[in-house]
């Protein structure tokens, strides 16, 4: 299940990565691809002529445990209240939570929050 809406700051410049938990390995990689980016289209009105780079992975698990996480980039620098540039690195989804990770570029440190829209406007 998709959250009811993720704020992409940069609609133009959309990277985007996919894993797909396949119940068989005889599932190919690309069949998942197009109907989750018309799910991304429909649901947020993304566009999908922006998305410039795409990761996908596949995952083989047992009949009843398939999935799919997401994750989706952009660049947009940020000062933390402590002087200290930073971006936001990604919004994913994993095991029915959603996640916000952001690195601090002085340092090169990853951060990972739970998802909030209140979180999500400070970072835009």
């Amino acid at each position: 299940m998709l959250p009811d809406k993720v704020i992409i700051p940069d609609e133009k410049n959309i990277k985007l990565a996919l894993e797909f938990g396949f119940g068989s390995s005889r599932s190919d990689i690309d069949n998942g691809i197009k109907t989750f980016v018309d799910c991304l289209v429909k649901k947020y009105g993304v566009d999908d002529r922006y998305i410039y780079e795409l990761h996908v992975f596949k995952k083989v698990v047992e009949k009843g445990e398939e999935f799919i996480k997401f994750k989706i980039y952009w660049m947009k620098i940020k000062i933390s209240k402590e002087g200290r540039p930073l971006r936001l690195s990604a919004v994913y989804s994993e095991n029915g939570k959603y996640f916000i990770k952001y690195v601090y570029l002085d340092t090169m440190e990853y951060k990972t929050i739970p998802y909030s829209d209140e979180v999500m406007l400070k970072f835009c």
